[in-house]
């Protein structure tokens, strides 16, 4: 089952990814920023993360740069 990791601060756009994305065979969590992102790619390894560029606290390129020193997330593919 594909597992999709959404980071966006903005609730409403968050709220839009996730209702565009949801499909009985996949498996979708969210993040409001990039610590809680790396927090829950730690636990759910996604295979997709769509991050938004600029975000509080951690912005996308620590997060790529985090998901891909562990093997359970090196080949996520991050948009």
């Amino acid at each position: 089952m594909p597992r999709i990791l959404i980071v966006e601060s903005d609730l409403c756009t968050r709220a839009g990814l996730v209702s565009q994305l949801s499909r009985p065979q996949r498996e979708i969590r969210t993040a409001v920023d990039g610590a809680d992102a790396l927090s829950i790619a730690s636990r759910f390894h996604p295979n997709l993360v769509l991050a938004e560029a600029m975000m509080p606290r951690v912005g996308a390129a620590p997060i790529i740069r985090a998901l891909r020193a562990r093997r359970e997330t090196a080949h996520t593919v991050v948009i």
